[in-house]
């Protein structure tokens, strides 16, 4: 396998040779490494890129297996929330090819087989494609094999945050780990990266701060930074650009080729003058503008086909009235696409409508004409192929990304475009786009006098000769500058400094908006959210946690806006400015409360002028705000909750709510009384619990009545009978909410996916013990050092952490816990890692084992580990190099002591117990919580060792070790 092997790679998985300028840059990035910059015009196939990551990994795998010298991690990232993923579609090719080539010969095959070798035992395939949403607390990481070859396809916040330790959305617990799997081993692709000037500048100063000076100990590979970009006057000190051999290649000279002439109008504000017009009526007017060109032009052009006309526009608000008024078009399907869309309705989106607008498409791909209405979202990383254009008028850069989606394999001799203008828009594009959107439109009238307007892409590079465009480009204001202090902040993660840098800053410059929010919206919530309810809401969340996969990224102030009902427009362009104010009341003088899920037992109600970037917020679905498009504040209409949906996607985990929220989705509109029938026998079932009566046996009976009530959906009544028929399986719980009560089904057992370690409820699982359960993380940990390339004493000193970890566990108080409260019976009984409790799974059992067990609330087990090897350094003899080192990646294996640990009212503990062999004794108090402990001073001091990245990539080791092991307990039913 070497080089002259990827023609063919590239052919046999998309089916035609890859361009000039791709074999190009495999070769020299094999040879010299990546480039800073890659530029290229839009259309040139850039997202083989991703092709060319994986191949150069296959091919160090077959020189020398390890360590890597290249990147495992590749993170294709944009400055847009995209709908329309052609990233994503790419890397979905690539993995179906190379898993049905894996047991075949050839070089697709041998590919595989390297890749595959390269992720280790345990992994089945040969790379995983994720796609990276908004942080959710308690949701597993979203890489769990350091080892293994993945692409990542994300935006500059989601990696952004995550690489600074301060995911949005990510517990401060879990934060070291997605720093670290982001920091350490991975290559950065940031896409377009002339929308992405503050996070490119927030990148170079990372790789600074990577340096030796840094970390007196190098560890692991440090993160390499590639940009891309049309934009010819944005370059690295190493840029790789087209050469003429590509210029002249048919395909792209056709796509470069192709004219794209444009109009330019400026709509009409009819009534009152312009600055007079209430704004609501004249952003109606400015609408229709639009709508008219739209129609006109497909009426014109449809009698060659089924043509798709693309509508875009600057702001949410204008979208959404625009898709109104073509969605009544009786002769033409219309769809909206913008950026902020919970993954859910984005696959359902995709899934209907790409194959009829995608690039590329066959002829009979679209039934009938479609009309496109978009906001910036379509910018960036959209392979989608308008016959036509109407848009808003933006920046020139804007403008010519948006041009790019026109006519986009140039095969088509006409594609109309309309750029469509009104001063009344001023204030809200220029928050968007500066004095670059008036500057832009100047521009354009001046140049439509004096020549022909053509947007393709060699016509715009004539009309550009001598032209200074710096003004025509929308700004993007730099990011701070950072120095050792702000990184010695952001590696505070537990607890954070209460004065940190602002994040949002760092990726999209000074003077942006604030961080996004994740909202997520729930049927079985109570519609008035009082603060007596918190606790009890709390207990019902925890039943189903929130994923990602049901949750919809938006500015705070966009949601603050919604919840006072002063909704305000907004783009789909990341770090938009506002002018909104904290104060801004509804005319009842206050905004709705909403519930603040902080995951575990945490959560409370607040206001909305108590909600902070970052957060998760979970709203009732009366609430609004969301359509099947996407966020939607005008939006009155009860939003879908799809829990259930979400759970099975994100944790493959069957389950299933029984409550009067969700019944009358169950019946016809106008069956009130089958609908009044099945809610009797809820009201019964629970009424006989009350009495005593068995949960399983009444739920067994109500399941069946409920079926057999005429009337009923059919595919909820197929659900109900898998729930019966599964039968011991099933595991029933009684909803906590006082006045809304319900039964909450799930299968019994437990998957990976379920696994975090940021709370000791993980420790319920099933029955494992403790030696068998730190011999495998031992072993687990080693094996992901050894294959990352560490040093062999740092490997030694991580497998010795491994083995030790859970000594803390061996606390008389918590083997009680893990034995559901039931006391210790003496010596002889064997030490538990984890265990069923006695068969109790649900967060409010587990707390009331843990009460009656007497282990303190908020108690660290990884802080008495820490103590029983301090007071038993023979467990440590083996260890010739950094013990110090062990004993801290002992204590921080949960998240904690960054830089220091959690005080907690606890009046210690005394053991003895035999481990690997040897007699161990302990008796007091750890002491870790207190400042004169030393532990603040031993992490600076690690720090300053192994680097910001380089400490939590060795906490990373033995944390995904012990999550490895702990899920295959789990899957493989290991009791030992």
């Amino acid at each position: 396998m070497d080089i002259n092997d990827f023609d063919e790679f590239f052919r046999e998985i998309h089916g035609y040779s890859p361009f000039p300028w791709q074999k190009r840059l495999l070769k020299e990035t094999v040879n010299s490494g990546w480039p800073d910059t890659i530029s290229l015009p839009t259309a040139s196939g850039k997202t083989s890129v991703i092709d060319i990551a994986l191949f150069s990994m296959a091919l160090e795998a077959s020189e020398a297996a390890f360590p890597l010298g290249v990147p495992r991690r590749i993170f294709f990232t944009v400055d847009r929330r995209f709908v329309v993923d052609e990233a994503y579609e790419t890397s979905v090719i690539i993995k179906k090819s190379l898993i049905k080539a894996l047991d075949k010969p050839g070089i697709v095959g041998e590919t595989a087989r390297k890749l595959l070798l390269i992720a280790g035992k345990g992994s089945s395939t040969p790379v995983e494609i994720v796609r990276l949403h908004g942080g959710i607390p308690h949701e597993h990481v979203f890489i769990r094999n350091p080892l293994q070859p993945t692409i990542i396809l994300s935006t500059v916040d989601q990696v952004g945050s995550r690489l600074l330790f301060r995911g949005y959305g990510v517990s401060e617990f879990m934060r070291p780990v997605h720093a670290a799997l982001i920091g350490k081993d991975s290559l950065i692709i940031v896409d377009e990266a002339h929308l992405s000037g503050p996070f490119a500048e927030t990148l170079e100063m990372v790789r600074k701060y990577q340096g030796e000076k840094w970390g007196a100990a190098s560890i692991g590979n440090n993160v390499t930074v590639v940009t891309m970009t049309a934009t010819p006057s944005v370059k690295g000190k190493n840029t790789f650009f087209l050469d003429q051999e590509d210029w002249g290649n048919d395909i792209l000279s056709k796509r470069f080729g192709c004219r794209k002439p444009v109009r330019i109008i400026t709509a009409k504000i009819t009534g009152k003058e312009a600055g007079n017009t209430p704004k609501d009526l004249a952003l109606r007017q400015f609408s229709e503008t639009f709508t008219d060109e739209a129609k006109s032009i497909m009426s014109r052009i449809k009698i060659v086909g089924n043509p798709v006309v693309g509508v875009v526009v600057n702001t949410v608000a204008l979208a959404n009235i625009i898709y109104d008024q073509l969605s009544h078009e009786g002769d033409a399907d219309t769809v909206k696409i913008i950026g902020r869309i919970r993954p859910f309705e984005r696959d359902r989106l995709l899934e209907e409508f790409l194959p009829r607008m995608e690039a590329g498409r066959k002829d009979d791909a679209n039934p009938a004409p479609l009309y496109v209405v978009a906001t910036q979202t379509v910018e960036v990383g959209a392979n989608i192929d308008f016959d036509a254009l109407i848009t808003e008028d933006a920046s020139l850069d804007a403008l010519r990304q948006r041009f790019g989606r026109l006519n986009r394999m140039g095969t088509r001799s006409e594609a109309p475009s309309v750029i469509i203008h009104s001063s009344f828009r001023k204030e809200s594009n220029e928050l968007i786009y500066g004095e670059s959107w008036s500057e832009t439109w100047k521009w354009l009238e001046k140049t439509q006098k004096e020549k022909q307007l053509d947007f393709g892409v060699y016509a715009m590079e004539k009309l550009l000769q001598g032209t200074d465009i710096s003004k025509l480009l929308a700004p993007k204001p730099p990011a701070p500058l950072l120095m050792p202090s702000h990184f010695d902040m952001l590696v505070q993660t537990s607890p954070s400094p209460a004065i940190q840098p602002e994040i949002s800053w760092l990726l999209h410059g000074t003077k942006t908006s604030l961080a996004d929010v994740q909202v997520i919206w729930r049927g079985d919530l109570p519609e008035s959210l009082g603060d007596d309810a918190a606790d009890a809401i709390v207990d019902c969340i925890s039943l189903m946690p929130p994923t990602s996969y049901e949750a919809v990224s938006v500015p705070v102030w966009v949601l603050k806006s919604m919840l006072n009902k002063v909704p305000h427009d907004f783009s789909d362009v990341e770090g938009q400015k506002w002018l909104v104010t904290r104060n801004e009341d509804n005319e009842n003088g206050h905004a709705s409360p909403v519930f603040l899920w902080l995951g575990g037992e945490k959560g409370r109600i607040v206001g909305a002028d108590e909600i902070n970037p970052g957060e998760t917020i979970i709203l009732p679905v009366s609430y609004g705000g969301y359509d099947k498009y996407g966020w939607n504040p005008a939006s009155a209409l009860p939003v879908r909750d799809i829990a259930e949906i979400s759970t099975l996607k994100n944790r493959r985990k069957k389950v299933m709510r029984i409550h009067p929220a969700f019944m009358a989705s169950w019946f016809g509109a106008t069956d009130d009384e089958s609908l009044d029938q099945c809610k009797g026998i809820l009201a019964e079932t629970l009424a006989s619990f009350n009495e005593g009566g068995d949960l399983h046996e009444l739920v067994d009976s109500a399941l069946n009545r409920i079926i057999a009530i005429s009337g009923i959906n059919s595919e909820i009544a197929d659900s109900l009978v898998q729930w019966v028929n599964i039968g011991k399986k099933r595991l029933e719980r009684v909803y906590p909410l006082p006045k809304l009560k319900g039964i909450f089904l799930e299968e019994r057992q437990r998957t990976r996916e379920d696994f975090t370690d940021e709370d000791d409820e993980s420790s319920y699982t099933q029955q494992v013990t403790l030696e068998a359960h730190c011999k495998g993380v031992e072993s687990m940990a080693r094996f992901y050092a050894e294959r990352s390339g560490l040093p062999s004493a740092v490997c030694d000193s991580i497998a010795a952490a491994g083995l030790m970890h859970d000594l803390g566990k061996a606390d008389p108080r918590f083997q009680s816990w893990l034995r559901g409260g039931v006391m210790s019976t003496g010596s002889d009984d064997v030490l538990l890692a984890k265990s069923s409790g006695s068969g109790i799974m649900d967060f409010g059992a587990i707390q009331r084992a843990r009460m009656m067990s007497g282990y303190p609330k908020g108690g660290r087990h990884e802080c008495y580990s820490v103590a029983i090897v301090k007071e038993n350094p023979e467990l440590l003899s083996a260890i010739k190099e950094d013990t110090d080192l062990v004993i801290y990646l002992i204590g921080s294996h949960h998240g904690r002591g960054r830089a220091m640990m959690p005080a907690v009212t606890d009046e210690g503990m005394e053991t003895a117990f035999t481990f690997m062999g040897s007699r161990v004794n302990f008796h007091g108090m750890h002491g870790l919580d207190s400042i004169d402990s030393g532990w603040p001073d031993l992490f600076w001091k690690l720090v300053r060792k192994y680097g910001y990245w380089g400490l939590s990539y060795l906490e990373t080791m033995v944390r995904l070790g012990d999550h490895t092991e702990s899920a295959m307990e789990v899957e493989n039913g290991r009791i030992q």
